[in-house]
Order: C-alpha cells, then sequence, then structure tokens
C-alpha cells in the first residue's frame, strides 16, 4: 500500500486519496512496530497471533505476512489493530522507503 502525506505531515492511506485535497505520494512502505505489535499480541490477545488475527478479522497467514513484513497490511487490518489497542497508528505502524 503506498502512503500519501498531507502538507501537515498527516499519513492516510492510498485508498482515501480520491477524498482528501493536496496530497503528495511518497514511496514508501507501512511495516508493524515490532515492540507494539509483540504487546498487541500480548496483552490483547492471549500470546496468540492466530487470535489477534481473528480479532482483526484477517486470516492467520494475513497477519503471519505482515509481522514478518512480507506484505503491506491492509487498511482493515491498520484499522482492527488501531480499534482493537486504542493507539495511534504512529504507535504501531513504521512507515519505510521503498527500496526502487
Amino acid at each position: 500500500m503506498h502512503v500519501y502525506i498531507c502538507r501537515n505531515g498527516t499519513l492516510v492511506p492510498s485508498m482515501w486519496h480520491a477524498c482528501m485535497p493536496r496530497l503528495t505520494l511518497m514511496p514508501h512502505r507501512i511495516t508493524p512496530n515490532q515492540t507494539a505489535f509483540r504487546t498487541a499480541i500480548k496483552t490483547h490477545a492471549g500470546g496468540s497471533r492466530d487470535e489477534l488475527a481473528r480479532l482483526v478479522s484477517v486470516d492467520r497467514a494475513t497477519a503471519y505476512r505482515i509481522e514478518a513484513g512480507k506484505v503491506d497490511p491492509s487498511p482493515k487490518f491498520i484499522a482492527g489493530l488501531m480499534s482493537l489497542t486504542g493507539l495511534k497508528f504512529e504507535d504501531l505502524f513504521e512507515i519505510t522507503t521503498d527500496a526502487a
């Protein structure tokens, strides 16, 4: 998923670009903050990645691939994890530059 960065520095998923004026497309990837991700698993999912996947409504293979950094998290996963933990995007995920 690409991330759009507003002039004020706000990050929004590419799916929101149509309703957000004056956005700049930046070639970045979204990866989970490993510390926050592991804490979410322990605190909110009883230590089970499978349970975390169930709680954020994705299949367990997807949750494992996201944690490993093999795929970018979907907006559904991001929203589910933010809702589950009560944390902000910036606390749960890191924005890294694509190696293009």
